[in-house]
């Protein structure tokens, strides 16, 4: 099974997952990052925080970057 890994870009500044995680393939990955990407945004509202334009980047195992969640775009829909 791939593992995959999530690295959260804000701004400048890279935070990279260095565990990663398996997933039976890309969209699996997708959807979890989805989940993960409004858990964080529920987190920051409670907490009266500044929603930034921080993006979650998906990578494979060799560090190439495979897809880009924005924050902004999971409270689109909302």
């Amino acid at each position: 099974m791939p593992r995959f890994f999530f690295h959260v870009r804000d701004r400048d500044q890279l935070t990279e997952g260095p565990e990663g995680i398996d997933f039976p393939d890309l969209e699996a990955a997708q959807a979890d990052a989805w989940i993960a990407v409004r858990n964080v945004l529920v987190e920051q509202l409670a907490s009266d925080s500044t929603i930034s334009n921080q993006q979650l980047k998906i990578c494979d195992e060799a560090g190439q970057l495979l897809a880009t969640v924005s924050f902004r775009d999971a409270i689109e829909p909302l």
